[in-house]
C-alpha cells in the first residue's frame, strides 16, 4: 500500500503541483510523513508555523515562512482556521 502512495506522489511532483497534505496528526507525525512520502527532501527546512491567535500573528508568521525561500510548511488546524479567516476577511472587505 505504501508502495503505490509514494509512487502517486512522485507522479504528483513530477507534474511540478503544489502539493497539500492535510493530517489530522500532530505535526511531528505530519513532518515524518511528509519526509517519508517525499513530499520534502530530507535536506529540505520544514517551517513549523507557530500558534496564532489573530490576524497581525498569522501575517507576520506567514512572512517569516515565506522568508525561508523553497520551506515547506507545516500548520495546526486552528493556526491555519485564523490565517483563512483573516484571508477571508480581507477579500470581503476588497470586493465591497
Amino acid at each position: 500500500m505504501i508502495d503505490k502512495v509514494i509512487m502517486y506522489v512522485k507522479n504528483v511532483l513530477y507534474l511540478i503541483v503544489q502539493v497539500w497534505m492535510l493530517t489530522g496528526d500532530k505535526l511531528e507525525t505530519a513532518t515524518c510523513i511528509a519526509k517519508s512520502s517525499r513530499l520534502v527532501s530530507r535536506t529540505q527546512t520544514i517551517h513549523t508555523f507557530r500558534p496564532v491567535s489573530d490576524r497581525a500573528e498569522a501575517h507576520l508568521e506567514l512572512n517569516a515562512f515565506r522568508r525561508k525561500g523553497d520551506a515547506a510548511l507545516v500548520i495546526t488546524g486552528e493556526s491555519l482556521e485564523v490565517r483563512l479567516t483573516a484571508s477571508s476577511l480581507q477579500f470581503q472587505t476588497r470586493s465591497v
